[in-house]
């Protein structure tokens, strides 16, 4: 069970990565972007123009259930646990005056463990 635990946080590791890879790239295009409009938001944007961070935070968010729910099964403390940090950490994230950070929302269990 510890090795499920252990395989499906690589993968949220890499999944997690690989989207705020990412997301760093959409926001570099959003906002170096002519011809969007005025009032259109990073997600709008995004969804019409780089459909590559839709896809990659998909299996980020996947990634995040699957060992979440190995996480659970492992030890039903250290599971929840984890999501109160990460609850912790997306609060934090959505009260920040960064509004790239409050939308694609990317977490990994160090975050949270800091």
């Amino acid at each position: 069970m510890e090795a499920r635990v252990n395989d499906t946080k690589k993968q949220l590791f890499e999944a997690g990565k690989k989207a705020q890879k990412a997301k760093d790239g959409a926001k570099a295009a959003f906002q170096e972007e002519p011809s969007k409009e005025e009032n259109q938001s990073f997600r709008q944007w995004v969804e019409m123009n780089y459909p590559e961070l839709s896809a990659d935070y998909q299996v980020y968010e996947a990634a995040v259930a699957a060992y979440s729910g190995a996480l659970h099964a492992y030890s039903s403390s250290q599971g929840i646990e984890w999501q109160k940090k990460k609850q912790q950490k997306h609060n934090e994230k959505m009260r920040g005056n960064d509004e790239f950070e409050k939308v694609f929302i990317i977490i990994l269990p160090e975050d949270g463990e800091e």
